[in-house]
């Protein structure tokens, strides 16, 4: 099961991004569990989750992608 973070405080592209993986069929659907966040602080507050691929808006109030991978690193 490949476990795909969305992150983004726009559901609109959390949904499109969603749906780009499933229709692309580069992975099967049944093989794909989504975990969708609404904001870096949340994506944080679930780190005990082993994602295999994080999509995250770098252009975020609070927490963005940049600020997450630096707080991640250290």
């Amino acid at each position: 099961m490949y476990k795909i973070a969305i992150c983004d405080d726009d559901k609109n592209y959390r949904e499109k991004i969603e749906k780009v993986i499933e229709t692309e069929g580069i992975l099967p659907k049944s093989e794909i569990r989504f975990y969708e966040y609404e904001s870096g602080k949340e994506l944080l507050e679930n780190a005990d989750i082993l994602h295999d691929l994080v999509f995250m808006d770098m252009r975020m109030p609070g927490l963005d992608a940049v600020s997450y991978t630096h707080l991640r690193a250290h």
